[in-house]
């Protein structure tokens, strides 16, 4: 899990954290209207969201067939 404050932005956050460490940011506030892990979008599975702005929410995801990371 990472923290989505564009100030921030720390790596391997326990997805039961309610404050990051770095910002002290509220997560769930942070995490609201995202897609859960784990979703499936037509070839590609969703890990978590990695950056979210004023037009939406970058994601990191998992090719199903090619094991490759990609971000959407």
């Amino acid at each position: 899990m990472r923290c989505l404050n564009s100030g921030c932005q720390v790596e391997g956050l326990n997805p039961e954290l309610e404050i990051c460490p770095g910002c002290r940011g509220h997560l769930p506030t942070q995490r609201r209207d995202t897609l859960p892990e784990g979703t499936l979008l037509n070839n590609y599975r969703i890990e978590y969201p990695i950056a979210r702005g004023g037009f939406g929410i970058t994601y990191l995801a998992n090719h199903l067939v090619t094991a490759q990371q990609v971000a959407i």
